[in-house]
């Protein structure tokens, strides 16, 4: 997904949740911890979905644009797709509580505030990124669904031989 891709999932993430998922948090206190999880619960998951929505569009365009070139086959596209899909409704469900968080600390600064949330929210969607990429998860769900396309595991390129010559 990369860098940029981290940021705006996380930025449109932030930027549609952050007022729900900071009255989740602050429901905990009011409500009790049953209905503070669900409400989190459900903000996490509307969080998590435009993460998803949004990563899994520019990631499919972006694959399958690849694929047609011949740069990858059609089951690399689809496998590469699937895992940054899953990838932003990790990187979302990051931005959208991150973006809370900062929402309840600078609610009371209005448009400043809001602007701080989702710049908050798109630094935290890149972290949770980040993990998961170095994870090997992201890897491990591009090969799996790669193979349930019908491709099958690239063959490993061994090094060639390249002499050292001591500059």
């Amino acid at each position: 997904m990369g860098l940029v891709g981290s940021l705006v999932a996380g930025g449109v993430a932030a930027g549609f949740t952050h007022t729900q998922t900071a009255n989740a948090l602050r429901s905990f206190k009011f409500d009790g911890f049953a209905a503070g999880m669900k409400n989190l619960g459900m903000a996490g998951l509307k969080a998590g979905a435009i993460g998803a929505a949004v990563t899994g569009v520019f990631s499919g365009v972006r694959n399958f644009a690849a694929a047609n070139r011949g740069e990858m086959t059609k089951a690399d596209a689809g496998g590469q797709t699937a895992a940054d899909t899953v990838g932003g409704l990790l990187a979302g469900t990051g931005a959208g509580l991150a973006g809370g968080i900062a929402s309840m600390a600078l609610g009371k600064f209005g448009l400043v505030g809001t602007i701080g949330a989702v710049a908050v929210g798109a630094l935290g969607a890149v972290g949770v990124n980040k993990l998961y990429e170095s994870s090997g998860v992201r890897d491990g769900i591009a090969s799996s669904m790669r193979k349930a396309f019908g491709g099958s595991d690239p063959v490993p390129q061994t090094a060639a031989y390249a002499p050292y010559y001591g500059y």
